[in-house]
């Protein structure tokens, strides 16, 4: 038995598919690049507030990190989501898998020579 796509199954549609997108962290890259060019850094930490997977979180997470030079309180908006994550291990990956971009402000003439008193 077969049913025409009419109205409902396109609203039901609609309403199933952006969190089962959002939750894959499937296209996260062009997502974020999208929110960023439409809502800024502020919008791409709202959509990852709305993402239920600590996978997909990481994706856009490293998505955002690739993607933009974030000043410091948007930094600690999303440690403060990180830390909050079920699953801090996973969640927390990102941290270290930051883009040469945001490691740059991290790996300056100061932390190498902090690195250098310490050994």
């Amino acid at each position: 038995m077969s049913r025409p796509w009419g109205a409902e199954a396109q609203r039901r549609l609609a309403e199933i598919l952006p969190p089962l997108v959002r939750n894959s962290g499937a296209f996260a890259e062009s997502r974020v690049k999208s929110i960023l060019a439409k809502k800024g850094v502020a919008g791409v930490l709202d959509e990852i507030g709305l993402v239920t997977s600590d996978y997909a979180r990481r994706v856009y997470y490293v998505a955002l990190l690739d993607n933009v030079a974030l000043d410091g309180a948007s930094l600690a908006t999303v440690l403060q989501q990180v830390g909050s994550g079920s699953n801090p291990i996973t969640i927390g990956a990102p941290c270290s898998n930051t883009s040469p971009r945001a490691r740059s402000s991290t790996t300056g003439p100061r932390s190498r020579t902090r690195a250098r008193s310490k050994g």
